[in-house]
C-alpha cells in the first residue's frame, strides 16, 4: 500500500487529468455499448429487424 501511496503522491495535478480522461472514456465507451445492446435487444423483442434500421 505504501507503494501506491507514494506514486500517488509523486504524481503531478497535470497527470491526474490524463487519468480521468482515460477512465472517462473507458466509462462512456462501456455505457454507449450497453445501451445500444439494450437498444437492439429490445428491438428484437419488438419483433424488428435492428440491422433494417434507417433503410
Amino acid at each position: 500500500m505504501e507503494a501506491f501511496e507514494k506514486i500517488v503522491q509523486s504524481m503531478p495535478w497535470y497527470g491526474w487529468l490524463g487519468v480521468v480522461s482515460i477512465l472517462g472514456g473507458t466509462v462512456a465507451g462501456v455505457v454507449t455499448a450497453s445501451h445500444r445492446h439494450r437498444e437492439r435487444m429490445e428491438m428484437i423483442r419488438k419483433g424488428m429487424d435492428p440491422d433494417r434500421r434507417g433503410r
